[in-house]
């Protein structure tokens, strides 16, 4: 149980920081396709081959079937590789990284459809009249127009924009 709780805790430095990134203050709506796409990498880094990921435009089409690092490279703490040695007569360490690949590939299979979403536009101006203190009237068409920039400028597609 140590051992998975020591990368655990490697684990969640990550999701916490992006989870932290979109705590604040201001709207970081903007920047949020990029920082998925920057996490959904640095979590694929931890396990998938570097040119694997460096070579794929859409990173959910990423198969890890035959991309994966051996044990003793994938990413888990080196806590955890000393817990291991520690340990070993308690420790089956093909059962670790076995738990370790699978839970890295959920992340990453679930990471891109969890945060996807396109929004109609109407939406958008719907929310803004129906809760008028989140936006003055005056500015919903500045909004619409840069809902829709923002649509345009992505280089995936409506449907790929979070």
């Amino acid at each position: 149980m140590h051992l998975y709780l020591h990368f655990i805790s490697f684990i969640l430095q990550p999701l916490n920081d992006f989870n932290t990134m979109f705590q604040a203050d201001e709207s970081k709506i903007g920047y949020l396709k990029d920082e998925i796409t920057f996490l959904l990498r640095k979590f694929m880094g931890k396990v998938v081959k570097a040119k694997i990921i460096q070579s794929t435009e859409d990173l959910t089409a990423v198969s890890f079937k035959n991309c994966q690092f051996q044990d003793n490279i994938i990413a888990v703490r080196v806590i955890s590789r000393a817990y291991m040695v520690d340990h070993a007569d308690e420790i089956r360490p093909s059962r670790f990284f076995m738990s370790v690949r699978k839970f890295y590939e959920a992340v990453s299979s679930k990471m891109f459809p969890k945060f996807r979403g396109d929004l109609p536009q109407s939406t958008l101006t719907d929310l803004a009249r129906r809760v008028p203190s989140l936006m003055p009237q005056d500015q919903w068409d500045q909004l619409e127009e840069e809902f829709l920039n923002f649509r345009r400028n992505s280089c995936h597609g409506p449907s790929q924009l979070y």
